[in-house]
């Protein structure tokens, strides 16, 4: 079985989008401090070509999804100062 392609990334706002196309993502502790990244699944060149040619999208979906990265990372956040 072949590897799932991944990267780590810092942008709420292109993981958001890229949630919104359907790429599921993770979020990460990045090194010692606070600092929280996330892993997106998937190949997503052909996407991110799409978001930096400011493709249309559904403003009320997009915000949902944003809603959803940011929650993840304020939850991984309080996770991180309780351990």
């Amino acid at each position: 079985m072949a590897e799932e392609r991944s990267v780590i990334m810092d942008d709420t706002s292109i993981v958001a989008y890229l949630h919104y196309r359907g790429f599921k993502f993770s979020p990460v502790k990045k090194g010692k401090d606070d600092r929280v990244g996330f892993k997106v699944l998937g190949d997503i060149d052909s996407a991110l070509s799409d978001f930096y040619s400011n493709d249309q999208v559904g403003i009320q979906d997009f915000i949902g999804c944003l809603k959803a990265v940011r929650g993840s990372m304020f939850l991984t956040k309080e996770m991180n100062k309780q351990n």
